[in-house]
């Protein structure tokens, strides 16, 4: 277990090697079955995942159809930019996974918007992130692994996301979540803490410790006003229509001369 280092750079690559190992391997397990199902009603045809890939052999990106997809954070990937400063164009990507990028970023607020920019009308967001209010928080409140990655990171609660979100106009569609049981590092138990935690993920009223949010983006629908149509002749029937006056006959007749 490693101690969280300065920067936005080597914390994510601290956590990055805390998902190959120990309660992070288990927790990328239950992570990856439970972004399957999110990730294979994805459509469209550019991906972006946000963050640094864990290092294991599982590739969280085979579950969308979506065939270009790329990784992209200040840690490198296939892209090395700012997650609050993202080189793309306005409404040009169809899918975005924020992983873990909420507690990375300097300002998730900024984070989001530019999410928001780059996300094209009816395009979907999955947030994965640490949830405070489970067996992690608890952890992090005992004050021994506070220095700890991924203890070190500010958690965001799930309602704290989704209202994020919401302001953005933004529709949240699941609220789903893994690892239920406390983070045990003990090798031998880690077979008996999967299946525990594959068990209480059926009880909706816990909570987890990775949560996974999917929202879509919605685009108020501009409505047309109708077009006023002129009377019809039956309409006027009856209505009594003024003649021209005097002044204007004479100029007419002087120009059909």
């Amino acid at each position: 277990m490693s101690r969280c280092s300065k920067g936005q750079t080597a914390g994510m690559r601290d956590l990055a090697a805390w998902y190959g190992r120990g309660t992070g391997r288990r927790t990328l397990q239950g992570l990856d079955a439970l972004l399957e199902p999110g990730l294979a009603r994805a459509f469209g045809y550019h991906g972006l995942w946000l963050g640094l890939p864990p290092a294991a052999p599982t590739d969280l990106r085979r579950h969308a159809p979506i065939r270009h997809q790329i990784w992209a954070g200040p840690a490198g990937g296939a892209l090395r930019c700012r997650f609050e400063a993202l080189p793309f164009a306005a409404e040009s990507v169809d899918l975005v996974v924020l992983f873990h990028a909420l507690e990375l970023s300097r300002d998730p607020h900024a984070l989001l918007r530019e999410v928001d920019r780059i996300l094209v009308p009816e395009g979907q967001v999955l947030v994965v992130h640490f949830h405070p209010w489970s067996w992690y928080g608890l952890w992090q409140l005992g004050g021994r692994l506070s220095g700890r990655m991924p203890w070190c990171l500010k958690a965001y609660s799930r309602q704290r996301v989704a209202d994020w979100l919401k302001l953005l106009g933004y529709a949240c569609e699941a609220r789903e979540g893994t690892a239920f049981v406390p983070p045990l590092g003990w090798a031998r138990l880690q077979p008996v803490l999967a299946r525990m935690d594959r068990t209480l993920g059926r009880w909706p009223g816990l909570m987890p410790a990775v949560s996974l949010l999917r929202a879509r983006k919605q685009v108020a629908a501009v409505r047309p006003l109708p077009l006023r149509w002129p009377l019809p002749a039956r309409a006027l029937a009856g209505v009594k229509i003024p003649g021209p006056t005097t002044r204007s006959a004479a100029r007419v007749a002087r120009r059909s001369r």
